[in-house]
């Protein structure tokens, strides 16, 4: 149905997930090469093709595909993909001495050249509320770049962020990271960060592995380990999701600590000075017509801090409600 709706990007990840879970030569595979010849990824396509033919000979439409892959060049188009979002969120700190509630709002672009080449840009305005009666409310400026290359098996992506945090407390921090995936099977991803304050650096690695289990139905476990000021801290994750065309839905969760975690490939950085050690989140996204896509998700962190007197034992709510058109 997407690919007869034209929608060739969502109709080949479908397809992909169909056929990570299927056999070489199906249905699905042949799909997936007419979705990624429609995107002019006639290189990709072609293998594909080839690989429904070897399978199947010429009882399907394969041959008439690969003659199309060299009737149409790919070089001679240059379509281009554009997903524009804005996102507003709600942080809440429960039992925080100073901070108090947050409204947040986020826009972003993202592009895709030729299927290949990957680029984005997105910029949250916070505003931060404060609950002692002493500390004056203040914003936080957070400034998020990307890019990379993207094909089938590999992709690769560089990602820089800024963070100016009108509290004095952090002031501007740069961070910068490297983002890598391997899709034998899945997903396996690798995100690679450096935070760079004024008074310390935190550096951070984390390995996650898209594992789909059966009809749309996978699990995403994930490990990470960060180091700064001479500690090493170590946290697992783990996500259970279902994918359907019209619709998804999530939920997992983190246990062990961390602290000032930048979580880069998803846009946020924990900079201020508690120690995370243990969280949770879940959410749900619906995919409307013509490209525009909803989304809903919570998150839930534990906040310890044990370098202040008294120490401080508080939580932290994340609630976050996303709009995106792609073009």
């Amino acid at each position: 149905v997407l690919f007869q709706q034209q929608n060739y990007e969502e109709a080949a990840h479908y397809y992909s997930l169909a056929l990570s879970m299927g056999d070489r030569g199906s249905d699905a595979e042949l799909g997936l090469s007419w979705s990624l010849l429609r995107m002019h990824r006639n290189e990709e396509a072609r293998a594909h093709f080839q690989s429904v033919i070897a399978a199947r000979g010429n009882s399907t439409n394969a041959a008439q595909g690969l003659r199309e892959c060299d009737e149409k060049p790919a070089e001679l188009v240059a379509p281009l993909w554009l997903q524009a979002q804005f996102m507003q969120s709600f942080y809440a700190y429960q039992n925080q001495p100073v901070l108090g509630r947050v409204m947040a709002a986020t826009t972003g672009l993202s592009a895709l050249l030729r299927g290949r080449y990957y680029a984005s840009a997105l910029y949250r305005y916070s505003s931060v509320g404060t609950g002692d009666g002493q500390t004056a409310a203040f914003a936080q400026h957070d400034l998020y770049l990307s890019a990379g290359l993207t094909g089938k098996l590999l992709g690769a992506t560089l990602q820089y962020g800024l963070i100016v945090d009108g509290s004095g407390y952090t002031g501007t921090s740069n961070h910068v990271g490297l983002s890598a995936r391997l899709s034998p099977l899945g997903d396996i991803l690798l995100n690679l960060s450096a935070s760079l304050y004024s008074d310390v650096t935190a550096l951070r690695g984390e390995l996650q592995w898209n594992l789909p289990l059966f009809r749309g139905l996978g699990v995403r476990p994930g490990f990470a380990l960060q180091g700064l000021s001479g500690q090493l801290f170590e946290t697992g994750s783990v996500t259970l999701f279902y994918e359907h065309p019209r619709f998804g839905v999530f939920v997992g969760g983190k246990y062990g600590d961390e602290k000032r975690a930048a979580y880069l490939a998803n846009s946020f950085i924990y900079n201020g000075q508690a120690r995370i050690p243990y969280g949770a989140w879940g959410g749900a996204t619906l995919r409307l017509q013509e490209g525009f896509k909803m989304s809903f998700s919570y998150a839930y962190d534990r906040m310890l801090r044990s370098d202040v007197t008294p120490s401080q034992d508080y939580h932290f709510h994340s609630l976050n409600l996303s709009f995106s058109r792609a073009f």
